[in-house]
């Protein structure tokens, strides 16, 4: 079972990986590459789903939600990557564009506290903009699942005391139409959509599906291994 698990999240990591290249040629020739940016929600979908997963899991196997063990894992994916990128980022810009570097010092400490998106939103940086854009301004959905990986966790915990099978499912689906419907409402078109892109509230939609999606799966299981024993019961009667 265990092995089982572990290849099917191999596998979509892997599809993690499709996505975050769909989004970079996307980048690369948007004229032609028009769909490329739904590589952004199909990579959150997934991250929510893993991190619902794991620590449904890791709950299963009598170890509880384990904090300790669940954030240090979290910052080991994490800031290894960022500690190397950052420094080597901001080099290269003082070589090739030292424009580049304008607000660098707040760039540098919001996407090292994983609110980068937030940062860029209340500053004005557009998403969109040539004109000496932020240097970071592509880790802003870096910062967005730092923030869901924080409440995660906490989120698992209060829906678990749920008595009703199926409720925590609703919840997470209706948080996902409400972080849909919130975009639609705050985007407007021909404005900036910088806002509604970046924002935690306006894009977590394909998060919180992922985890609805994670919370399925034991139920069905369940009630499949429900059904099994009833057919196994009904044989010895």
């Amino acid at each position: 079972m265990i092995v089982v698990v572990r290849r099917r999240f191999v596998g979509l990591n892997g599809l993690k990986g499709i996505a975050l290249i769909a989004i970079v040629l996307y980048h690369c020739d948007q004229g032609t590459l028009r769909g490329g940016f739904f590589g952004v929600d199909i990579f959150f979908t997934i991250s929510g789903f893993l991190i619902f997963s794991s620590l449904l899991n890791h709950i299963d196997s009598g170890k509880g939600i384990g904090f300790k063990e669940y954030y240090l894992k979290r910052l080991r994916r994490i800031y290894p990557a960022l500690i190397l990128m950052i420094p080597v980022t901001v080099s290269l810009a003082w070589f090739i564009n030292q424009d580049m570097l304008v607000g660098i010092k707040n760039q540098m400490v919001t996407v090292m506290l994983g609110c980068y998106n937030w940062y860029a939103i209340s500053s004005g940086a557009s998403y969109f903009s040539q004109m000496n854009p932020d240097i970071f301004r592509h880790l802003w959905f870096m910062s967005l699942l730092m923030q869901f990986y924080l409440i995660a966790p906490f989120v698992v915990l209060l829906l678990r005391k749920i008595i009703i099978r199926w409720a925590p499912v609703c919840i997470l689906t209706a948080l996902a139409g409400a972080s849909a419907v919130s975009m639609g409402l705050l985007y407007h078109s021909g404005a900036d959509p910088t806002r509604v892109y970046f924002g935690t509230d306006t894009h977590a939609m394909g998060l919180w599906l992922g985890a609805a999606l994670a919370w399925i799966l034991p139920i069905l299981r369940h009630e499949r291994g429900r059904a099994n024993e009833s057919r196994i019961m009904e044989r010895f009667h």
